[in-house]
């Protein structure tokens, strides 16, 4: 008959505790040591982190209150696109800047069919074009188009 093998002896380790030596198994527990000064940091090095969207004109993510919310009213016929102005209506929405260029380029890729994921999906872009130049206005990022209107805006009647 096989002879069982002799099993280790349990290593133990006597630590100094300010109540007085206690004994741990080395073999139940690991022992680390932890350096608090990496456990709590300074909280002034935390930032706090932004809801990010993703425009679909131009494909730039950036943070939500620089870009405007689109939904797609269903409750005409055939379904239309809209600007959220309080990003609270209900389904599924659709971030762009209130730029111009990335309306065109939305529009050019059809990003709002899928974006919307509806089909027979109406989008008016003159309407929706004049609706983000007042938001850009709004918000003070209105570039003007030319340099004629920037020479017009600063001349003296």
């Amino acid at each position: 008959m096989p002879r069982a093998m002799p099993t280790a002896p349990r290593q133990t380790l006597v630590r100094a505790e300010p109540d007085g030596p206690r004994r741990v198994s080395l073999a139940s527990d690991v022992l680390r040591t932890v350096d608090l000064s990496m456990v709590h940091s300074d909280p002034s090095l935390h930032r706090e982190k932004l809801p990010m969207r993703t425009c679909v004109g131009c494909r730039q993510c950036r943070p939500a209150a620089e870009l405007v919310r689109l939904v797609a009213d269903t409750g005409v016929n055939p379904p239309v696109v809209v600007i959220d102005h309080r990003k609270t209506m209900s389904g599924r929405g659709a971030w762009l800047h209130p730029d111009p260029e990335c309306l065109g380029l939305a529009v050019q890729r059809k990003a709002f069919v899928r974006a919307f994921r509806i089909g027979g999906l109406t989008v008016d872009s003159d309407l929706l074009m004049r609706e983000i130049e007042s938001v850009a206005t709004q918000r003070g990022r209105h570039k003007p188009a030319t340099e004629e209107q920037v020479a017009e805006d600063m001349s003296t009647p």
